[in-house]
Parts: structure tokens; sequence; C-alpha cells
């Protein structure tokens, strides 16, 4: 009667109830911490594969200049052996190479084969001083090659399953003084296939 409003007493369970959050204002939190989730999901996978990437890149770099490097060196080798030795001593590197990854070629002036485990000279290979990454099969290479030796005749350059070996080859042609073409090379089909497998990890 007083005309005085009395504020009306709240039960006590809704004094201590927290005060919620307009539901815009919720769906807008929501969204900028999935947003924001995303983004740093994609900043850290995008991370990682640049890291496994350039992993992959210095370790392919460096794997094909060692290939080269050893190459070089047996070139430089057998340019300066004497013509006599030249011969036998491509006969003995492919005799002891136990890999069976050395691929070597001596080659007359018309380009027919005289000592190596190479039967002819890829058309892709060019005397200028660079190295060719080069696919041969059974054509290019010998199944067998028998080298007298004190135990006898010795079979090399096969397969575990005494197949024709096939693959890729890192190979450089060198002309020599003699009017000789010779080559140096070596199997690099294991080194290519390790790096397509790292290169399947990072494709996924």
């Amino acid at each position: 009667g007083s005309g005085v409003l009395l504020r009306q007493r709240l039960p006590q369970s809704e004094l201590k109830r927290p005060r919620m959050l307009p539901i815009r204002i919720r769906a807008q939190w929501r969204s900028t911490t999935a947003r924001l989730t995303f983004f740093f999901g994609v900043l850290f996978t995008t991370a990682v594969v640049a890291l496994l990437g350039f992993i992959y890149w210095r370790t392919t770099i460096y794997l094909e200049l060692q290939a080269e490097s050893a190459l070089e060196a047996t070139l430089r080798n057998y340019v300066h052996l004497e013509r006599d030795d030249l011969d036998d001593q491509i006969e003995y590197a492919i005799v002891h190479d136990a890999r069976h990854i050395a691929m070597l070629g001596l080659f007359n002036a018309g380009r027919e084969p005289i000592a190596g485990d190479l039967r002819y000279i890829p058309k892709e290979l060019h005397a200028d001083g660079n190295f060719y990454r080069i696919s041969y099969d059974a054509a290019l290479r010998h199944t067998l090659i028998n080298v007298q030796r004190e135990s006898g005749v010795y079979p090399i350059a096969t397969a575990p399953n005494g197949k024709q070996v096939a693959g890729v080859a890192l190979m450089r042609l060198q002309l020599l003084k003699s009017g000789e073409w010779l080559i140096v090379g070596r199997d690099v089909t294991q080194m290519r296939e390790t790096q397509r497998a790292i290169e399947n990890a990072l494709l996924g």
C-alpha cells in the first residue's frame, strides 16, 4: 500500500549459479577456437613436411655427389694407366666388386667392346664430361663374365637368382687418347628405390 516495490529475494541456488554467456558469444568462441586449432594444425603439418622434404633433398644430393666422386676417382685412375694395364685393371675391378654395382666398359674406336661387363655404349651417353643416369636392361650388361683366376673361372654381374641384373645406372663416357672409349659407372637402382620410398612417404 505504500507504493514502494520491495526487491524480490532470489533462492539461494539461483544466487550461486554462474552467469551464462549469450548463445551467440559461445558459438563465436567455439568457431574461433576451431579455426585456430585448424590453422596451427596445418602450419605444423606443413613445417614437418617441409623439414622432411629438405632432409630428403639433402640426402639425395649427398648420395649422388658421393657416387659421382667415386666414379670420378676411378676414371682418373684408369686414364693415367698404361694402355697395356687398362684391360686387366677393369676386369680386376669387376671381379672384386662384391656388391656387383660396378659397371665398366672399354671399347675400341669403332665402339666395339674390348673389356668390361658392358656390351655397347648407350646412345644416351655422351663424352661431354657429365654423368648420366641411364635405365638399362639385359641387353646392356653381361649376365656372366668369365675371368680366369687362380681358383678358376669366376662368374660375376649376376643377380641373386642367377638372372641378368637390370635397373638404373650412373655413367660417364670418356674418350681416351688412344681413340678408344671408356665407360665408368655403377648401378644405383637401390639408391633410386630408397629415394622413391621416401617420396611416397612424403606424398602419402
